[in-house]
């Protein structure tokens, strides 16, 4: 007998995988618990592609029935917005099409931001992202751990722009 320990219950040792590495040749946590766990994953991705294939259909609404719903749901926009990030929207009902009636806001996003670095001679670089800055030869990784930290990288002191 061994407890899961996930559920907590003791259950039979071959409800349970084994696993070599472990002190007792089996996994911590019983069959049906790695099932759900699995499954739960696996529910959880096919709704973020099914989400983001949606994202790449084109819309079947005008600019004014865009611009009329933002209107209608301009304190969510303004409260995202003044956070910094950018709301994104999508379908209600899934059958139905993108349509006047059809969207809510679903998520928001961190905007792309531009980073600038200065040297001590007062030369400046400007990039609108940390992408074109590494096409530039500039690592992404080490100019946010110069922004954070405030340290020079390359000899630039860099900060985000927006």
């Amino acid at each position: 007998m061994k407890k899961c320990s996930r559920c907590g219950e003791e259950k039979a040792v071959a409800e349970f995988s084994v696993l070599q590495r472990s002190t007792d040749g089996l996994h911590t946590v019983c069959k049906s618990c790695s099932y759900k766990n699995i499954k739960y994953r696996i529910d959880k991705y096919s709704q973020w592609l099914s989400l983001k294939k949606r994202a790449l259909k084109k819309l079947n609404i005008t600019k004014d029935e865009f611009t009329l719903f933002l209107e209608t749901n301009i304190e969510s926009f303004e409260a995202i917005f003044n956070r910094g990030l950018i709301p994104f929207v999508d379908r209600i009902e899934d059958l139905l099409p993108y349509q006047k009636g059809n969207l809510k806001i679903v998520g928001k996003i961190k905007p792309i931001r531009s980073v600038k670095g200065e040297n001590a001679s007062g030369s400046e670089l400007y990039f609108s992202s940390l992408r074109e800055a590494s096409k530039a030869g500039f690592s992404r990784k080490h100019i946010v751990s110069a922004i954070v930290q405030g340290k020079t990288y390359k000899d630039y002191r860099w900060e985000y722009t927006n």
